[in-house]
């Protein structure tokens, strides 16, 4: 029993470093889309996050159902779906709370929407973890 657990344990965590090394890239290309919309092409910023969050979150996925979480049991098209759903709510949240920070707080957008992208991020592991990519147990414990 300690040996299983000590695998589950040591497999989450290989996966959850995979999940924020993509996550990382993936945070880097939407501020870079985000700065790129808003700076060159004049975008406003709830536009830009929204675009360049799209864009970046499909990309991440293919990532991570590829990489991080290969050995899930949920069927592609579903958890696309399910993720980009997530995805959804994560880019409400962040809108919000970059509507917040900037027209509130007076605090500067790129600084607030990378601070914002950091924590949102963090619940967006946890939901996905739990519940898109679902890995069966016994892939859980694979050496």
């Amino acid at each position: 029993m300690a040996k299983k657990l000590h695998l589950i344990i040591k497999n989450d965590f290989s996966r959850f470093v995979k999940y924020v090394a993509a996550g990382v890239i993936f945070f880097c290309i939407d501020l870079a889309i985000f700065w790129y919309f808003t700076k060159n092409l004049k975008m406003e910023y709830i536009l830009a996050t929204i675009v360049a969050f799209t864009i970046a979150n499909s990309l991440n996925y293919f990532v991570n159902r590829n990489w991080g979480f290969r050995d899930t049991a949920v069927k592609i098209g579903k958890s696309y779906a399910s993720y980009m759903l997530v995805g959804a709510t994560a880019l409400i949240l962040i809108t919000l709370l970059m509507l917040f920070a900037v027209q509130v707080l007076a605090a500067p957008y790129f600084a607030s929407r990378a601070t914002i992208g950091i924590l949102v991020g963090l619940w967006n592991y946890i939901i996905n973890h739990l519940h898109i990519f679902e890995i069966p147990f016994v892939e859980r414990i694979k050496v």
